[in-house]
């Protein structure tokens, strides 16, 4: 009997193996491969990067040097909104920053090739070894929304300038636009601290109730908690306008500096609407910003190379990070383990 039982432990060990390879090498190859398909897309990469170049002298370096220098702020306070969320779940060992900080950096790699936050998602679960995996897939809502709502918020001004001073829209439209707009932030800022009642009107729909059982999760956080996600989540937005802007003094693109702010939130607002996938990102941050700045300066190699580097600072980077965690993490063992644990 004992030999048994170390034949199948063996035979398990060695499937675990293969397993951790397979996802491994998926991991690796899928970055690699999007990181080549998204930079063979872009014909005036070298012409970009060449004008980079150009700018690499002091004083006008600090510009570069203070954007990256947020990356790590922005990561700590992505990885301090996920563990707000994940330390009602995971076991307590789990639940420390540490490891909200690989959750977040390993969604981001394969958010690199799976479109639509699966991919974050995906990553996200990865790193912990948990039997709760449906409960932290739906915590995510309260991650996904309360960006997409500051980005909005943010960005409503912004767009309405948009629409009135490039667009030529007629004041009583912006008007109309931007408060309808605002009357659907303010419902889904509602629903975001009372999730109750939205819960209570999907169980109207023919949802299994064990779906339904895991959404009660949602109902865990205090308001005092959800303000505190909102906060954090406000803060890491506006370090990603801050960055924006240094980027353009970088390039010495001039623009008043609260103005600038009000136009980068309308990029984000419009980006983050548009219905476009994942791998057209980069290039739709170009297009928008070629609209916007070319009211200003008509240096298009300029406002061409900011989303460039945000996209190498703010989605390569952390993708790169996020695959070596990844790499280094038992991945078979945190698949498996509500199989070992039932």
């Amino acid at each position: 009997m004992k030999h048994i039982f170390q034949k199948a432990r063996s035979h398990k060990l060695l499937n675990n193996k293969y397993l951790n390879f397979t996802l491994k090498a998926i991991i690796v190859i899928g970055v690699v491969y999007s990181l080549y398909s998204r930079i063979s897309k872009e014909e005036n990469l070298d012409n970009m990067l060449d004008h980079i170049l150009t700018f690499l002298n002091f004083p006008n370096l600090f510009y570069l040097i203070f954007a990256l220098v947020l990356v790590p702020v922005m990561w700590w306070s992505e990885s301090y909104r996920w563990l707000i969320l994940v330390k009602k779940i995971v076991h307590p060992r789990s639940a420390t920053l540490r490891q909200s900080f690989k959750a977040m950096i390993s969604g981001h790699a394969l958010g690199m090739f799976i479109p639509y936050r699966i991919g974050k998602i995906g990553g996200r679960l990865l790193v912990y070894e948990s039997k709760k995996k449906v409960e932290l897939v739906v915590v995510n809502y309260f991650d996904g929304e309360s960006i997409k709502l500051l980005f909005d918020i943010y960005g409503l001004g912004g767009s309405a300038y948009v629409l009135y001073a490039f667009l030529d829209f007629s004041l009583v439209w912006v008007v109309i636009l931007t408060v309808l707009v605002a009357i659907l932030l303010l419902f889904r800022i509602y629903l975001f601290y009372n999730i109750g009642i939205l819960l209570r009107w999907i169980k109207r729909f023919n949802i299994k109730a064990s779906w339904l059982q895991r959404a009660e999760v949602l109902k865990r956080y205090s308001r005092a908690e959800l303000r505190l996600i909102m906060q954090t989540t406000g803060f890491r937005v506006l370090l990603n306008f801050l960055q924006y802007y240094l980027l353009m003094c970088f390039f010495h693109i001039d623009v008043p500096f609260f103005e600038a702010l009000l136009l980068i939130s309308a990029i984000y607002f419009l980006i983050g609407n548009l219905p476009l996938p994942a791998i057209a990102g980069l290039f739709a941050r170009i297009h928008v910003a070629l609209f916007i700045w070319s009211q200003y300066t008509d240096n298009v190699i300029s406002i061409s190379s900011i989303p460039l580097i945000l996209w190498i600072f703010n989605s390569l980077l952390p993708a790169l990070v996020g695959a070596y965690v990844l790499v280094n993490t038992n991945l078979a063992k945190n698949i498996n383990y509500d199989n070992q644990h039932i």
